[in-house]
Order: structure tokens, then sequence, then C-alpha cells
């Protein structure tokens, strides 16, 4: 922690304009880091959704691929039985 007079001598060193310019800056800096987190999200959501999707359809082509199994035994078993379907 600084001392007064270290604080006083401090801020006489210190020039208003370059602490205006430099917060400015700051502030540009902010924003650009903001847009850029704000891209990264966009593109790590979209990714999500992407895998989600792709999971979704896995998760379909298997319920049909068992319900394919499950209509060829149900039809062995109908063949089987002489055809008629208790």
């Amino acid at each position: 922690m600084l001392t007064l007079l270290e604080r006083q001598r401090w801020l006489l060193t210190t020039s208003t304009k370059t602490t205006k310019f430099s917060v400015r800056d700051l502030i540009k800096e902010l924003d650009e880091l903001k847009k850029e987190k704000t891209a990264v999200l966009k593109e790590y959501k979209d990714e999500k959704e992407r895998e989600l999707m792709e999971k979704g359809h896995m998760l379909i082509e298997l319920e049909l691929a068992i319900k394919k199994k499950k209509g060829a035994d149900l039809d062995l078993r109908v063949r089987s039985s002489g055809g008629t379907l208790y």
C-alpha cells in the first residue's frame, strides 16, 4: 500500500491525458476480449449442439436397428408357428 507521500508523487508524475488514454485502451481491449469470449462460447455451443445431434441420429439409427431386429425375430416366430400370430 502506498504512503500518502508516494501516492501524491505518483499522481504528480502521471498525466491525466495518458491515464485517460490508457483507460480507453483498456476499455477497447476489454471489448475485444468480450467479443472473443462470445465467439468462443458460440463455437463451443455449436460444437456441443452438433455432437448432440450426431448422438441423437446414432440413437435413432440404433432404435431402428433394434426395431428391425425385433421385427425380423417376430417374422421368424410367425413363420415357425405356421403363419398365425397369437
